[in-house]
């Protein structure tokens, strides 16, 4: 065997194993090695944060202006993420940098297949001429676009796009992004996160987003229409009903209140929903019924922190809603605050707990997670202040269900450490007779606290 060719294969195995700066330094020994090395220096993302890495990067596409050399190393180019962090000063070349770099991989990088953008409405307004956009609109190669903090402009891209794409995340956060969704014709977005914006309050623009691929993840983080009014009118004016809009999301995924504005009416796999910061009440339940009943979800998720909801009738009373018997599987996740630990009582929401499984009479699978954390990680922003308001309307929340009075200073730790968690998987599989999965998990402070018990497979009927 020729030793020259033996000694580029170790080469090969060396380069393959090592990192970016070592692999550059062998790239500068000899020509072979200078031709070789480019598709290890190029098999991991490229990451781009500052102007001299993108001029840099631009260098490293043009060797020598050796056309040869330049389309061998652009043929590697798979993954670029542009991470510029907040806007440069005006004059930056990062601009013109930053469109030759697209425009070359959008002409002969034929393996480019993923594109991540961060701060994306600050870059793209840094060239008034819409060259940014532009270029990425031209990739035809792209599989998967990532888009964070997007806005108009990135909008505007994104119907333009010439890629078949199979996956396209994008978060959007701009207070306008409203008014562009209609025009869009974004044939491939899977996964919309939108976040500190109102959602649309014309049907048509919502209803241009749902034309689209299903949507993974539709996630809405709203800070309008606080009051019920608000809420209720926003989503009669979003109600998204035609025939073109009967398809399925595969998920969706936010607060209970925002997600009502939405006025989805078209079905989901999973739902993920979880309880405002001001507590459960009764606009809340209807709110979620609503959703329920639009959605018509066959896996949910529920995140409750307002534990009244456990000490009176009212969880029953939900889980006895006609959508949540077409249920196969339920996520029941509950968060303890620290001023409830040394007063709350978890034995009646648990038995609580119990009864609403039995309401759901069709539900296959059930997962119980509770999560509490030490109280000295909230001793300076949560003091644990038995004459605060916060303590005193819990406690008038919970009369009747308060730990005995020689229990008080650590009722809830000393629940964890004593209980059964087995007991109660029994307890929940004997509510049900078609449970065939029971998961109970309890995240404490320190294991003694914790516990994890599965009963049959919770991930055959959900996530």
């Amino acid at each position: 065997m020729n030793n020259s060719v033996l000694n580029l294969d170790v080469l090969h195995v060396i380069m393959a194993y090592a990192t970016r700066d070592t692999v550059s330094k062998l790239m500068r020994t000899c020509h072979i090695l200078n031709r070789e090395g480019g598709q290890y220096l190029l098999a991991r993302r490229v990451t781009l944060c500052t102007e001299t890495g993108a001029v840099s990067f631009l260098s490293f596409l043009f060797e020598r202006d050796n056309y040869s050399e330049s389309s061998n190393r652009m043929r590697w180019v798979r993954s670029l993420a542009l991470a510029l962090g907040s806007a440069p000063p005006t004059e930056s070349i990062i601009p013109g940098a930053i469109h030759s770099i697209l425009t070359t991989l959008s002409l002969y990088a034929l393996n480019f297949a993923y594109l991540s953008i961060h701060n994306a409405e600050e870059l793209f307004a840094l060239d008034p001429s819409d060259n940014i956009p532009s270029a990425i609109s031209r990739v035809r190669t792209l599989c998967t676009l990532s888009i964070d903090k997007g806005g108009r402009l990135a909008l505007r891209m994104l119907g333009r796009l010439q890629s078949c794409l199979q996956r396209t995340q994008v978060l959007m956060q701009s207070a306008a992004v409203g008014l562009d969704l209609a025009g869009s014709k974004c044939l491939a977005i899977r996964e919309l996160h939108i976040g500190d914006i109102d959602p649309p309050v014309v049907r048509d623009q919502i209803d241009a987003s749902l034309t689209f691929e299903p949507l993974d993840v539709f996630d809405l983080v709203s800070r309008t229409a606080p009051n019920m009014v608000g809420i209720d009118q926003q989503c009669l004016d979003n109600v998204v009903w035609s025939p073109r809009t009967r398809i399925s999301i595969h998920k969706v995924c936010g607060p209970i209140k925002a997600l009502g504005k939405l006025g989805l009416d078209c079905r989901t796999d999973f739902l993920d929903a979880w309880e405002c910061l001001a507590g459960w009440d009764d606009d809340m339940e209807d709110m979620l019924e609503a959703l329920l009943m639009d959605t018509r979800p066959v896996h949910l998720t529920l995140l409750i922190n307002d534990m009244a909801l456990f000490l009176s009738e009212d969880f029953r009373e939900l889980c006895l809603l006609e959508p949540m018997q077409h249920l196969e599987s339920f996520h029941l996740f509950i968060e303890l605050h620290p001023y409830e630990y040394r007063m709350l009582n978890m034995a009646p929401i648990l038995e609580a707990i119990c009864e609403g499984v039995r309401a759901m009479t069709p539900l296959c699978a059930f997962k119980l997670t509770v999560s509490w954390f030490p109280l000295c990680a909230f001793s300076d922003s949560h003091p644990l202040d038995d004459d605060s308001a916060e303590f005193d309307t819990a406690r008038t929340s919970w009369d009747g269900y308060q730990a005995p009075e020689s229990f008080r200073q650590f009722a809830v730790q000393d629940f964890f450490v004593s209980w059964d968690p087995n007991a109660v998987v029994d307890h929940l599989l004997g509510a049900s007779g078609r449970l065939a999965a029971v998961h109970v998990t309890v995240n404490g402070p320190s294991p003694e606290y914790g516990a994890a018990v599965e009963r049959g497979s919770y991930e055959k009927f959900g996530d």
